[in-house]
């Protein structure tokens, strides 16, 4: 091969990574353990650089677009909450979010603005089959989550206890 058809190559594959990167992503034994699992509650609980947060963004995107690698997901449109601590950090988690989002699966009106998050006085993301992730806080308090029907749930760091 030439480098000039390996250096299309390589650009085409990168461009393919950015636009689809769950495709490209492998978990590490943790992650995939986490991944596989079927319970109704996982807890990952761990040292920081072990994946947790990416993990948790592979899961949401996972099930928002209906088709998991490792387990069983519904096929149909599902509303998710990702409930962080504060807004602040809210921004770390849209910014991994967002680098891991499959971008063919959303729709055209989501947005994401480097150092602000998802577009929106409430950061929403949608995908072309209906299925919404909203981004939530602690500090909004046990009203701010009432009266959900949602069909999954990440919090990413333990809640308050009230």
């Amino acid at each position: 091969m030439s480098l000039n058809k390996l250096a299309k190559f390589a650009m085409r594959l990168s461009s393919d990574a950015e636009r689809d990167p769950l495709r490209y992503w492998r978990p590490t034994p943790i992650q995939r353990r986490i991944l596989e699992d079927t319970s109704p509650i996982v807890l990952f609980r761990a040292g920081n650089q072990l994946g947790k947060t990416m993990t948790g963004c592979v899961e949401v995107h996972c099930r928002a677009i209906g088709k998991h690698p490792w387990k069983k997901v519904p096929n149909k449109p599902v509303d998710i909450w990702i409930i962080v601590h504060s807004w602040e950090q809210s921004k770390v988690i849209q910014k991994k979010f967002w680098d891991m989002a499959p971008k063919n699966e959303l729709t055209d009106d989501t947005e994401y603005i480097p150092g602000k998050g998802f577009r929106g006085k409430y950061p929403v993301v949608k995908y072309r089959n209906g299925s919404i992730v909203y981004f939530k806080t602690t500090g909004q308090g046990t009203l701010g989550v009432a009266s959900g029907s949602v069909g999954f749930v990440w919090i990413d760091e333990p809640p308050p206890p009230d």
